[in-house]
């Protein structure tokens, strides 16, 4: 059997918030229709993140139910198992999972160990492949928190749960197995941070879910002979192992990921054989740039990038400047046929960490910018810091976990 490892599609996302991407979404599902019918993909595993947001927009979802009734029409049979990542509503994936199973569309949003191991059949109509399809795990779906834990010992019980829960959909993908003829492959999915995990600057996930609180060693999860994860935005393998595998956002989710190859997982199964991977590199859809520099070294990047239709960000240095080029810079990037999309002024930022700063470029700034910024000003002790940022990531992590579909 031939899979076919996705994830992070983040259908819906705004590039700064300012620029819709759907002509590149629209692009890079075309082009997976591709991939799909020219290799005969056998399953298509999507690792969470289909949406930007647990309410995705009209034209989002029409996007998700246009490629599945693409998929579905394909003249090669093909399962498609889609698990929820953390930008995703649960419930809403799952809403209509009893139509789409008759389609071949498995979605996992919930966690249920007995509901997420499954068993694919080939084109023999024999099993080939059994799946966990674990979704994103919230800490709320594993564990009761107190108030009285350290952050230590939050981290070290969350680690626990996620191992537990992974382990615990292995038994049921074992008692499958038990009841089959031959020995088959078992995958699983997961969208969590995994130790060891790299993340770019500007990638585009949340350091609140891509921290401490969610890492997990890869040595604690069962054997599986694949494990196709989504989160990290970044293609990258963890723990050193091939088969343990980030597939990355198939687009750069911002111009800190601009340069960044990305691509997909095909992993084939054969018989008594080691799965075999290839990734498939992904085309630039829209090309992204970022250059830095003064006003001089700003002008002659844009002109090299002249005609290509670049989208860009700046990054220059307001310190000692006497007036604000930027009515310059869009200027010359009219006439170069360039689109800038943020313009970011370190100097600005400087000053708003300050503690005397006044009129503070806020969009140059993250929010843990700002809190650090308060513990500064505050003169916390450095011994107290990282407890109260543990803190403040949980509260912060609360408002971008809950489920506003659900009921």
């Amino acid at each position: 059997m031939r899979i076919l490892h996705t994830s992070d599609w983040h259908l819906g996302r705004q590039l700064h918030k300012t620029r819709q991407r759907y002509e590149e979404f629209e692009k890079f599902l075309d082009f997976l229709v591709g991939v799909i019918e020219a290799r005969e993909i056998d399953c298509l595993i999507v690792a969470g993140d289909v949406f930007d947001t647990s309410t995705p927009s009209n034209r989002a979802q029409q996007l998700y139910y246009d490629l599945i009734r693409r998929l579905s029409g394909l003249a090669r049979p093909l399962h498609v198992v889609i698990v929820a990542g953390n930008h995703d509503s649960p419930t809403f994936l799952e809403a209509p999972a009893g139509l789409l199973k008759s389609l071949g569309v498995r979605i996992v949003g919930t966690p249920s160990m007995e509901k997420e191991a499954m068993a694919l059949t080939g084109l023999s109509g024999r099993p080939e492949l059994v799946i966990c399809a674990v979704p994103y795990l919230r800490e709320a779906d594993l564990r009761t928190a107190s108030f009285e834990e350290t952050a230590e010992e939050q981290r070290r019980s969350l680690s626990q749960a996620l191992a537990a829960h992974y382990h615990g959909v292995r038994l049921e993908a074992d008692k499958i197995l038990s009841g089959l003829e031959r020995k088959v492959p078992v995958v699983a999915t997961g969208h969590l941070f995994l130790a060891g995990g790299r993340v770019e600057e500007g990638d585009g996930v949340r350091e609140i879910h891509a921290g401490p609180l969610e890492a997990l060693d890869p040595k604690s999860l069962p054997r599986f002979d694949y494990v196709a994860l989504g989160h990290l935005h970044g293609p990258q393998r963890a723990g050193g192992n091939d088969l343990i595998r980030y597939s990355g956002s198939p687009i750069p989710m911002s111009f800190g990921e601009a340069s960044r190859k990305k691509s997909l997982c095909q992993v084939d199964f054969n018989d008594g054989e080691e799965p075999v991977l290839e990734l498939i590199p992904v085309p630039i859809f829209q090309k992204l740039a970022r250059i830095e520099g003064n006003e001089e070294a700003l002008v002659k990047g844009m002109r090299e990038l002249a005609g290509t239709g670049a989208w860009l960000e700046l990054v220059m240095d307001s310190e000692g400047r006497q007036d604000d080029p930027r009515a310059r810079l869009e200027k010359e990037a009219e006439k170069l046929g360039l689109e800038i999309i943020r313009i970011r002024d370190l100097g600005f930022k400087a000053l708003a960490l300050a503690a005397d700063a006044s009129g503070p470029d806020l969009a140059s700034l993250e929010h843990s910018d700002v809190f650090d910024s308060l513990l500064e000003q505050s003169q916390i002790p450095e011994g107290e810091r990282a407890e109260l940022r543990a803190t403040y990531a949980q509260v912060v992590a609360s408002l971008f976990e809950s489920d506003e579909r659900a009921d």
